[in-house]
Order: C-alpha cells, then structure tokens, then sequence
C-alpha cells in the first residue's frame, strides 16, 4: 500500500492522489494503491488520514489543508480528487483515468462535465465578486469578468504551479472559509466550494476563461441540456 500520508516530504514523488474524504466508501482505493501513492484528506477518520479538522466548504478545505502541510514540499504532479470513484461530473473510474492519463500540460481538469448556461455561473459569478477584493485581489489581482472551466473541482497539477501563491494566501483562503463563509442559497454547500471550483485554475496559473479543451481521453465534445442548464460533456 503506498499511503504516504506520514510522509514530511513528497518532493521526491512523481505523483500523489490527494483524496477529499467525508463518508465516501473508498473500498476503490484497493484498485490503485499498489501503484500509486495517496493520501486521503479526511473530515470524519482520523486513523491513517491527513486529518481535516473541520467539515466546511466541501473539497476546498480537504486541498487547502493539503496544499498548506506541503508547501514547497510537493509531489512532481498532484492529482486532487474527491472521495467517490464515479460520479455525474466524472463519467469514468479513478482507475481509468489514471490509465488513460496524458499530462500534456501543468494543470490538467480530469472531470467530463462544463456548464456553459451563464445564467447558472452569473449566480455565483455574483457572489465572487462580493468576495474577490477581500480575499482575493491581492494575490490575483482584479477579478476577471467570467471564468470558465469544467466543474466540480478535480485536477491533477504541477507542483510549480500551486508555488505560484505562497503559504499565507492558501492560510488566509482556508481561514475565509472556516470562519467567514456563508451558506449557499441551496442550503447546503458553503458558498466557497461553489466559487474555488470556478477557480482553481485560475489560482495555479491558467487564464480566466479555458475552453476545457484538453485531457479529453477521446476528444469528443458533446452539448445536451441537464439539470442544471446546457451542459458540454468532455468524453
């Protein structure tokens, strides 16, 4: 098993699965672990786990709290997933997905799903802005007028790239969401699981609005309406 979770430096890695962990059956895990190292950010179990001390904003504090422990102590690649092997945002297992992964660029969005209905991205376009000067613009600068990218947060990037923000931005950012962020009007998310997941790419270094283009693993894009709006599904 290559759980690395007590590991102090991951710098000599080429790749790790940093795994958001809440109540998911991660029985998956036995699929890959003898080849590839992880770690599994938990909010619920504290045995053999990167311990997430609070379960607030989804998968935002379970990689945040990763990105702070290891800063400048990163793996080669970070590959950032959530707890479930398949899911409507990600058509395809881990397993498959790791087997069919070509890392052609430092950040790389490995879900199948974009939402391209504006009118669902302007409600939370909106609520970005009331936040972007707070937390945000110093480190980024003036907030961009849209942001586009595939949804629902799972990656796998370049350690240069997460080294572009230092420490204390990725303190302050998980601080915001421990202590300051508000419920989403659906009741339930924390309103910043809703706005990193616009821009996580953005933060490490790619612009604004990506076409979602690359890491297609057959290069198909398809466009149908879904339940939250028109949708372009990556295949």
């Amino acid at each position: 098993e290559n759980n690395v979770y007590m590991k102090k430096n991951l710098s000599d890695l080429r790749i790790v699965l940093l795994i958001s962990h809440y109540k998911e059956n991660l029985s998956w895990l036995a699929d890959i672990s003898s080849t590839f190292p992880f770690i599994v950010a938990s909010k619920t179990v504290r045995s053999r786990t990167l311990f997430v001390k609070r379960n607030k904003g989804n998968e935002v504090s379970s990689y945040l709290t990763y990105i702070i422990k290891y800063h400048n102590r990163y793996p080669k690649y970070t590959l950032f997933l959530h707890g479930h092997n398949e899911a409507w945002h990600q058509l395809y297992s881990v397993q498959f997905i790791l087997n069919n992964l070509e890392i052609t660029n430092p950040y790389q969005n490995v879900n199948n799903i974009g939402l391209i209905d504006k009118s669902w991205r302007e409600r939370h376009m909106d609520g970005l802005r009331d936040v972007w000067n707070d937390i945000f613009i110093d480190e980024l600068g003036p907030m961009p007028t849209d942001f586009y990218d595939r949804c629902c947060a799972q990656f796998i990037v370049h350690k240069d790239r997460m080294m572009l923000r230092g420490k204390q931005f990725y303190a302050d950012t998980l601080d915001f969401v421990y202590n300051r962020d508000g419920m989403d009007s659906d009741g339930y998310h924390g309103s910043m699981s809703f706005y990193m997941e616009y821009i996580w790419h953005y933060v490490f270094g790619e612009q604004a609005e990506t076409d979602g283009n690359y890491n297609n693993l057959s290069g198909m894009r398809v466009e149908a309406a879904g339940s939250l709006g028109k949708m372009r599904y990556y295949l």
